[in-house]
This record gives structure tokens, C-alpha cells and sequence, in this order.
């Protein structure tokens, strides 16, 4: 993967799998011409057509807002692995957690078509990133691309699927979703939202088609992976390494050089 800062457009040029993507990172909503401006302390004209004044602020350490907009090692990996297990994607794809979209947009490029719909989940203040890093790709994407607030539970996961056609197969991704730092239950509200998306009996719909999650997680050793883990299999969902020795050792750089493990985990229900 090749990072490149292109200051003009406040943007990242992501090299990956094949795919040129514009990324943009640290951003945050002006909410006074709802354009999407980076991180500051300043006050400046937007200069975005409008020449409203816009307030720039900093994302508080570790808060959603910031955690959520970095890309990180983890979802460059999975955008790697993706690119590799799938030669044609199902009708669904939904990223958990996706912070600045990456792979559900590295997905929505590697599509053949719109018969494809790729939902970019996250919580609600990170979707004008989201939208943001859409439309900064809107050429290059294949299949159909929207964003959507979508909290880690199982009621909401059930009423997310009932917006959804699921009947041409459903795929889950998830990157870093998994750290000491986030509250306390992160780690099992997620297990249970996967057990949900990924067992159709679950909510009453079983269309017979399959079900998959792929979750990349950089490995930190924290309590939140293994109450994650347990959780799955308390759920009968079942977890495997990747396929390949190359997918079970990933070894991704991160901005300054330092580099991560990560673990890519393939997620099924029992018995489907």
C-alpha cells in the first residue's frame, strides 16, 4: 500500500488492491454549510462555494470521532483479503464500524456491477465522513454505495436487515472494531450484531443463501479480542484463520513505519 499526501485536497491518494481511492481523513462536519473540513483549531472561510465561515475542531483523543476517522492497518488488510477470496461479491456487503470506508469502498470498487449494494455502517457522527469519502470516489465505485447509522445490537441489526434484501447472499466486514479502549461491552454487542446479520432464522428470514463475515483485527492482546471470541462461540458462530498462509500473517505498516500483525478472522453460523 502506498499512502500519498496530496495537501491541496486535504485528502490521502490509497494505492490498494488494484483500486486508486481518495481518502480523507480527521474531518469533521461545518455546520454551518454542512461542508466536511479537516480537524483544527482555526476559524477560516469554508472556501467550499459557499464562503461561510466554518470553526475547526479537534476530535478528542481516542473518541469515536477520531478512532473512526484514521485508516488503519486492519483495513487494509481485509481490503487485501477481499480482493483475493471473492472473484464476484454477493448482493449485499455491509462494513461494521466503518470509520473512513475504506473497505467497504475498496468492495464497492471491486464489484461487477449494481446489482451489488454496499452499506457503509457507523455511528451517526461519522457518517458525513462517510458520505464525504463517497462522493470522493463516486467514479471509480461499481456497485451501490450508501452510508447508514447502524448501533451494535441485536434489535438493531434485526431491523437493519428488514431494509435489505438479503436474497442474493450477505457479506460482513469489519476492521479494528476490537480495542481496550472503547466502553466496556463493545466487544460482545458486536459478536451478538454479527450472530444476527449472519443467521437468517434469527429474524424470522432464511432466503438459503450464504452468509459470511470477514474481521480483520490488529493484534493488541487486549481483553476486548478474547470476550469477543468467547462470545462468538457462545453464539455458535464459527471463527476461522484465513484460507492461505498469506491471509493467517498479515504484517501491515502503519503511517510511521511501525508495523502491526494482524489477524483476519472468517465468521459463519453453525449449521448455514
Amino acid at each position: 500500500m502506498e499512502i500519498k499526501h496530496e495537501a491541496e485536497h486535504e485528502a490521502n491518494e490509497l494505492e490498494l488492491c488494484g483500486v486508486s481511492l481518495r481518502i480523507f481523513e480527521r474531518v469533521g462536519l461545518n455546520p454551518t454549510c454542512e461542508c466536511v473540513r479537516r480537524h483544527d483549531e482555526v476559524d477560516e472561510v469554508c472556501g467550499e462555494d459557499c464562503n461561510q465561515p466554518v470553526t475547526r475542531m479537534v476530535a478528542p483523543l481516542f473518541e469515536p470521532e477520531w478512532t473512526g476517522s484514521i485508516v488503519w492497518p486492519a483495513s487494509t488488510a481485509l481490503s487485501k483479503v477481499l480482493s483475493a477470496r471473492f472473484a464476484r461479491l454477493p448482493g449485499l456487503v455491509v462494513d461494521l464500524g466503518s470509520g473512513t470506508g475504506v473497505a467497504g469502498l475498496v468492495a464497492a470498487c471491486l464489484a461487477h456491477d449494481e446489482s451489488t449494494t454496499v452499506i457503509l455502517t457507523d455511528q451517526k457522527t461519522l457518517l458525513p465522513l462517510l458520505e464525504y469519502n463517497i462522493r470522493a470516489n463516486a467514479s471509480k465505485l461499481q456497485a451501490s454505495v450508501k452510508s447508514m447509522a447502524l448501533e451494535w445490537d441485536a434489535n438493531a441489526a434485526a431491523a437493519f436487515l428488514e431494509s435489505c434484501d438479503t436474497s442474493a447472499g450477505v457479506l460482513i466486514l469489519a476492521s479494528d472494531c476490537l480495542n481496550g479502549i472503547y466502553e466496556s461491552n463493545h466487544a460482545s454487542r458486536l459478536a451478538e450484531t454479527l450472530h444476527t446479520l449472519l443467521t437468517p432464522q434469527a429474524h424470522g428470514r432464511d432466503t438459503g443463501i450464504g452468509r459470511t463475515a470477514l474481521v480483520s483485527q490488529t493484534r493488541r492482546g487486549s481483553q476486548a479480542e478474547d470476550e469477543f471470541l468467547q462470545r462468538c462461540a457462545h453464539l455458535e458462530l464459527t471463527v476461522s484463520q484465513g484460507e492461505t498462509d498469506e491471509e493467517r500473517d498479515h504484517r501491515q505498516l502503519s503511517g510511521d513505519g511501525s508495523e502491526f500483525a494482524v489477524d483476519v478472522w472468517n465468521i459463519t453460523a453453525r449449521g448455514l
